[in-house]
Parts: structure tokens; sequence; C-alpha cells
């Protein structure tokens, strides 16, 4: 699907919330789904954390994506590169817990920062969303962070059931890197 800049001049909140809207409708939110997000470009505490501590939720595409897509028994695992300081319940070694679950039907948001080619040699420029839930995945490709919606042409491209398969695997090996790691701590 190809949201163009220019067809929404002038009305930019109906362009966000028909992207919004399209990335909800295709991953059909459920009890028990597991969203696995990757963004070299998300800064959690801004995009995510803070809209929900200010109630502005909906002024965030982030944040209105993972309202819509919260449900109970739903966890939300997020990739980036950006730096997390100023995550409120920040433990001493990752995943980390972003405090918003009340805000999202008891949904659970963990946050691991990756520090590029520490984990194979693997530079993280892509943007992911991924759903699993039992037998049912799915997958979207994001042509650009959606925090860029607003300005920028997007592309987004689902996966195939294989490309589904074998993007969640990855994600699980980088995500289990960042935790044995710690994050990549620089030192």
């Amino acid at each position: 699907m190809f949201f163009s800049y220019l067809k929404y001049l002038g009305n930019i909140d109906d362009r966000r919330y028909d992207i919004i809207s399209y990335i909800e409708t295709f991953l059909d939110p459920a009890l028990g789904d597991s969203y696995y997000i990757i963004d070299p470009y998300l800064d959690v505490v801004n995009s995510i954390q803070r809209p929900f501590q200010e109630d502005n939720i909906e002024d965030g595409n982030w944040s209105f994506l993972l309202y819509l897509l919260g449900n109970p028994d739903v966890v939300f695992k997020i990739i980036t590169r950006i730096c997390l300081t100023g995550i409120i319940e920040m433990g001493d070694d990752p995943p980390f817990n972003v405090p918003i679950s009340q805000r999202i039907n008891g949904a659970n948001v963990q946050v691991c920062k990756y520090i590029d080619t520490k984990y194979a040699g693997f530079s993280m420029h892509d943007r992911y969303i991924l759903k699993e839930n039992g037998d049912t995945i799915s997958g979207l490709h994001l042509g650009c962070s959606l925090n860029d919606i607003t300005d920028k042409d997007i592309c987004i491209t689902t996966f195939s059931l294989q490309g589904t398969e074998l993007a969640i695997k990855y994600f699980k090996d980088v995500w289990f890197e960042c935790v044995k790691q710690k994050g990549w701590k620089k030192g």
C-alpha cells in the first residue's frame, strides 16, 4: 500500500488516520498477540511513553497505534537504536518495561536497545511490525518510520507467510542477543 504525501496536502490528520487504520486492520488485533517491532529511529520515550504520561495518546503515531493494538495478554517487544534514557522502569538489564500497561488494557511493552554491528555485524536499518499469536502470524515492512508519516511518502509492504516466519525468527534471535548482552552496553 502506498500513501502519497501530496495526496493529503492540507489534511495530514486524515493521512495519519488512514495509515494507522490500515496497519491496525491488517494486524487484526486479538487477545494474546505478540508484536515484534524493529524501528531503528523509534524514540520510545518521546513517541510512546511520554504521550501516555501526558494524556496525548492520539498525538503520537506510535502511541496511538499501540493504544489501538493493546489488549489483555498482549506483549509488544521493541528493538531500537535510539537512547532509552528516560524510561521510568529502566532496570539494570534489558528488556526494559515501558510503564503504560494500565493505559493499554494491561498489554506489556518491552524495549531493548540495539547497537549496530554488535550482533554478527548486523546493521539495523529497516522498520518492521510482526505479529504472532499461536499459529497466526503476519508482518509489515514500513518504508519510513511511523514518526515520519506526516511529511514523507510511505510504502507499507506485507510479508509472505515464509517471509514473516523468517523475520520473526531473526527478531527473536536479535532480541535474545540483546537481552544476553545486556543491551550491548559500550564499555
